[in-house]
């Protein structure tokens, strides 16, 4: 039995595929893939929720979860996840 279970949500190099290919996914079917699409929103939604953060400078970026808290850290490829939202919303 584990005792200790880490809870780790990402958008960088740890999460980022599974989000993309639901983008792709929708793109690749004439945007008539419903459910890839609406997976995608709720993702975002949840991301935009939990995850986007202000710094003191007033720059927005997006952090990591852990354990129960948000780390003021973005990992190096969490930079794509901007393009993918300006390539929905083309």
């Amino acid at each position: 039995m584990l005792n200790h279970v880490l809870v780790h949500v990402s958008i960088g190099a740890l999460g980022d595929s599974f989000y993309e290919y639901l983008l792709k996914v929708w793109l690749q079917t004439g945007k008539t893939d419903s459910e890839a699409k609406e997976m995608y929103d709720k993702a975002v939604a949840g991301v935009e929720g939990n995850l986007l953060k202000t710094s003191r400078g007033g720059l927005k970026y997006l952090g990591e979860f852990k354990n129960g808290r948000t780390e003021a850290k973005m990992g190096h490829l969490t930079c794509f996840a901007g393009m993918k939202h300006t390539v929905l919303n083309k």
